[in-house]
């Protein structure tokens, strides 16, 4: 059984969630096709950041790096709608949790975006726009689904499971290179 606190707590982030999903797709529906092309580019370069942050500079370790504190002291990295804005985080795995949830807020906008921008502009034929903002519609609801499910165990004090904070995405994955060598 889930426990009050929990479903409080997860129903508030679905409403959270759902704010990012609003406007992603009031910025897809109301920017020119130019503008939004250069906004998606600019949170695609987000997302593949912090990914690398994740993958290559928390997980790996069982301490935060000295950068990363010195960077939430300064700047107040976790402010605003994220879990556990206010206070200094020294667990790894924790900090990776904050920076995942950001990345499935991220996903919701940029998703809602290419919805919105999909069913109101892209010239495509009216059943194939209907389709393809429809698919970008569903994947930006299951990232609102994502988002609260990882905001609510944060907040419960808990880092999120090791294959959520390993799990990428098609579209991150695609996108980071992995730091492994070769071409």
């Amino acid at each position: 059984m889930i426990e009050p606190f929990r479903t409080r707590t997860l129903a508030e982030q679905l409403v959270v969630g759902s704010v990012f999903a609003t406007a992603g797709t009031a910025t897809g529906i109301w920017l020119p096709p130019g503008l939004m092309a250069i906004l998606a580019t600019v949170v695609l370069l987000r997302l593949c950041w912090l990914d690398d942050n994740i993958q290559h500079d928390l997980l790996p370790k069982k301490r935060v790096p000295g950068s990363y504190l010195e960077s939430q002291r300064r700047r107040g990295l976790f402010r605003g709608p994220f879990a556990d804005g206010q206070r200094e985080v020294r667990c790894s795995k924790l900090l990776a949790s904050q920076l995942r949830i950001q990345t499935h807020a991220w996903h919701v906008y940029f998703w809602a975006a290419l919805a919105g921008a999909i069913l109101t502009g892209l010239p495509f034929p009216p059943v194939l726009s209907a389709l393809a903002g429809g698919l970008a519609l569903v994947a930006s609801l299951r990232g609102i689904d994502r988002f609260a499910e990882a905001q609510a165990t944060v907040l419960a004090g808990r880092p999120l499971a090791a294959r959520e904070l390993a799990s990428r995405g098609w579209l991150a994955d695609f996108l980071v290179n992995d730091r492994r060598g070769g071409s």
